[in-house]
């Protein structure tokens, strides 16, 4: 059983290595944003996936550590749970444990926020993105003039044809 528990510490110590290194790319990710740094972005998302793919690998250890470790004690399917886990543990195992749950579930949100931080720049840059298309589909046109309500009305001329 200590075998297993250990296990599977090490294996949540190194998914919160890799979790920690996930947050460090997604605020360097955030700088390219800010800076419209496409290289990087393109970089950043490279050294992601190898990230996320260690990720993957620690989540299948550890998963198979808590199979182990549910028929060791009995317990069906999912119930159980890292609590219930440390009731059986020695003090120090059960308290390395809190602890790395404590850690990774404060990293993910952090990591989280960040994410939404990172997805709404990349929205407004898309929104400009669209913005400039349009201007480009609408260059030329003859004649502009506004309707009563307040909206544009176009007889419209673009740079290229619509024709294909």
């Amino acid at each position: 059983m200590a075998r297993e528990i250990d296990a599977l510490c090490n294996s949540m110590e190194e998914q919160l290595a890799c979790y920690r290194l996930l947050f460090d790319l997604a605020q360097k990710e955030k700088q390219s944003l800010l800076h419209q740094n496409v290289s990087a972005i393109d970089e950043l998302l490279k050294e992601k996936e190898g990230i996320l793919f260690k990720i993957k690998q620690q989540e299948i250890l550890r998963k198979q550590c808590i199979e182990a470790l549910s028929h060791e004690f009995r317990f069906e399917g999912k119930e159980l749970t890292l609590d219930r886990l440390a009731a059986f543990m020695d003090k120090p195992r059960a308290l390395r444990l809190e602890k790395l749950k404590q850690e990774l579930t404060k990293l993910a949100g952090n990591l989280h926020r960040v994410n939404q931080g990172n997805e709404l720049l990349i929205q407004r840059h898309l929104g400009h993105i669209n913005d400039i298309i349009k201007i480009f589909v609408t260059y030329g046109k003859k004649k502009s003039c506004y309707r009563k309500s307040g909206s544009l009305e176009c007889e419209h001329r673009s740079l290229y044809d619509h024709r294909a």
